[in-house]
C-alpha cells in the first residue's frame, strides 16, 4: 500500500496484474503515466474484458484459475518486460527478472541507487517475508495428472525459486 499516493510519475512498474496491486498505480496511468508490466500478463492488464466474459461460463470448472482479482477495467500499456530486459529511466538501468510464484508471469525490478542493489518483488515477499496468501499459489501439477484444484501450493516451489533468484543478485534492500 503506498498511502499517501503519489500524486505524479514518469512511469509505474508493475511486478504483477492483480488489482489489489495494480489500483495503487492506475490512477498514475491515467494521468500521463507510462505503464510498464510483465509481458506474460499484458492480456489481464489490456484484455479483461475477454477474462470477465469467460469467467461468468467457465468459472466453476476453471481448475486453472488462480484468483478473481483481475482488473475490472484494462490499464494501458506503454510497455511490456520479461527476464533479461532493462528499462532506461532518468540515468538509471532498471532491470528485470522473472519471478513467478505469485502470480505465473510475475517479475522483479532491481536497479542499484546510491551504490545499494534495490530489489522491487511486488508481492513476491509480503511484510516482513511472509507470503500474501497461500491461495495464490493454486495451479495444476501436471506430474499428477491433476487439474489446479487438486494443486493447493503448486507454485510454492516456483516461490521458492524465484527468491533464490532475487538473492543471486545479493540485494541490499527488498521491497514488496
Amino acid at each position: 500500500d503506498p498511502r499517501p499516493l503519489p500524486v505524479k510519475a514518469g512511469q509505474v512498474l508493475f511486478t504483477h496484474h492483480r488489482r489489489d496491486v495494480v489500483w495503487a498505480g492506475r490512477r498514475l496511468v491515467e494521468q500521463g503515466a507510462k505503464a510498464v508490466a510483465p509481458e506474460a500478463e499484458k492480456s489481464l492488464f489490456t484484455g479483461v474484458g475477454q477474462f470477465w466474459e469467460r469467467y461468468k461460463t467457465a468459472r466453476f470448472h476453471d481448475y486453472a484459475n488462480q484468483t478473481s482479482r483481475i482488473l475490472a477495467e484494462p490499464v494501458p500499456l506503454s510497455r511490456t518486460v520479461r527476464d533479461g530486459d532493462t528499462i532506461d529511466w532518468q540515468g538509471l538501468k532498471i532491470r528485470v527478472i522473472d519471478t513467478p510464484g505469485y502470480t505465473r508471469g510475475a517479475v522483479s525490478y532491481l536497479v542499484e541507487v546510491d551504490g545499494k542493489r534495490i530489489a522491487c518483488v511486488g508481492d513476491l515477499i509480503y511484510g516482513r517475508g511472509q507470503l500474501f496468501d497461500l491461495f495464490s499459489l493454486q495451479d495444476a501439477i501436471p506430474q499428477v495428472k491433476e487439474d489446479g484444484y487438486h494443486g493447493y501450493a503448486a507454485r510454492a516451489g516456483d516461490v521458492v525459486q524465484s527468491l533464490r533468484k532475487v538473492a543471486q543478485s545479493k540485494p541490499d534492500i527488498l521491497i514488496p
